[in-house]
């Protein structure tokens, strides 16, 4: 057989000083594949074409960060705000490393889609294989991640692999790990720091080549507080943390979210709409407690109702939880009336939250302020009202400046 090594090694020649794009890479790979053909008996090319698509399908991705166009486009780096900016400035910068990633953001921020995003610039060959540790009983968690060998357990009738060595040479990203009990954060934690587990119910040690990435929407500093989630574990997945903010705090991206969703829906849907004017204003004064998934929800309700091509603010519909942020803060402020039950039980809800602000940080927080109440609030994080209980609770007498 014709020894082609040297020939596919062999460095094309430069036409300009732009790196190449995928056309022209699939189309080199098109002209090797060729070339094989055509100087190879069909069984040796065979055995050359396995060798040259394995090649080039492990290749690592191109430095340069995450792609900003089609499909490798994710809608949670879409918009100009400076937190996922920066965000997507460290997920360039560290996918191509081994390193952990921890994913903190409420829910609906896009933790998901950043994980995909480190996997897919990390250049490792394996899979991505996600689990989500919320929706997994505490009596099956294990056998799921680390697999179990036959008759471990009642119903365990064959052997199994776990999530770990599926993901084996490729990415591992563990889901809403705040809520898994100590007991498997001590297991979860061997993993990470010897890369070694075994299956549910046997004694061969496996090890396992796997980048770990997870995320969780809890608080992680008050969950250790708490003693329900481990300090050393915490150390070990947060190696590179990421903070995702809430769609509230890049109101700036919002038309250009709902567009993107939109236009998403429209090519899924066969249909052509568009959102006046009017209707990305108001978007953008909304609460959207779920945030950019509610936002989703929200756009693609609205263009399925919608009677004509253009969206106005009528047609989506607006509920109680799209109070425009405006109106919150002011009902927030507003005294509560007499008789109202409901507002009885936000007062309650408040008294019980100023009771975490202790006497002397209040107090250190009010000088700092000026013993100004509402500056004390922004430093303590509460609202003013709370602070306004602290302070009536506590006997403090406020100092005339």
């Amino acid at each position: 057989m014709t020894d082609l090594a040297p020939s596919l090694d062999r460095p094309l020649p430069v036409v300009d000083r732009r790196p190449p794009s995928r056309e022209d890479e699939r189309e080199r790979l098109i002209g090797r594949i060729a070339a094989i053909v055509d100087r190879n008996p069909p069984v040796n090319a065979v055995e050359e074409l396995k060798r040259l698509l394995a090649a080039y399908g492990s290749k690592p991705a191109r430095a340069g960060g995450p792609s900003c166009s089609g499909r490798d486009q994710p809608r949670c780096v879409i918009g100009k705000n400076p937190a996922m900016l920066a965000a997507a400035e460290t997920v360039r910068r560290v996918a191509p490393t081994d390193l952990p990633v921890l994913i903190l953001g409420e829910s609906g921020t896009g933790k998901g889609l950043f994980a995909e995003m480190v996997h897919r610039h990390s250049g490792r060959s394996g899979p991505l294989i996600k689990v989500n540790c919320a929706a997994l009983p505490e009596t099956l968690i294990e056998s799921e991640l680390f697999g179990h060998e036959r008759g471990a357990f009642t119903g365990a009738s064959v052997e199994r692999k776990g999530r770990f060595e599926l993901a084996a040479g490729g990415t591992l990203f563990l889901d809403e790990v705040g809520e898994t009990s100590p007991a498997f954060q001590v297991k979860l934690l061997r993993v990470l720091q010897d890369g070694e587990f075994e299956r549910v119910g046997g004694t061969r040690t496996i090890r396992a080549d796997v980048r770990i990435i997870a995320a969780t929407n809890r608080d992680l500093g008050k969950a250790i507080a708490e003693r329900s989630f481990r300090a050393d574990l915490f150390y070990r997945l947060s190696v590179v943390p990421l903070t995702l903010p809430p769609l509230r705090d890049r109101r700036e991206d919002i038309p250009e979210l709902a567009r993107r969703i939109l236009s998403e829906f429209d090519r899924k849907n066969g249909g052509r709409h568009e959102l006046s004017a009017a209707a990305v204003a108001q978007l953008t004064t909304l609460n959207f407690p779920g945030n950019i998934r509610e936002l989703e929800n929200c756009v693609k309700r609205a263009a399925a109702v919608a009677e004509g091509p253009t969206l106005t603010a009528k047609d989506f519909g607006l509920r109680q939880q799209y109070r425009p942020a405006q109106q919150t803060a002011q009902l927030a402020r507003s005294e509560p009336s007499v008789g109202d039950n409901t507002s009885k039980e936000v007062d309650a809800v408040s008294q019980n939250s100023c009771l975490a602000v202790g006497r002397d940080k209040l107090m250190e927080a009010l000088a700092t302020a000026g013993w100004s109440q509402a500056k004390a609030a922004r430093l303590l994080k509460v609202s003013p009202r709370q602070v306004g209980y602290a302070i009536r609770r506590y006997g403090i007498a406020l100092k005339k400046l």
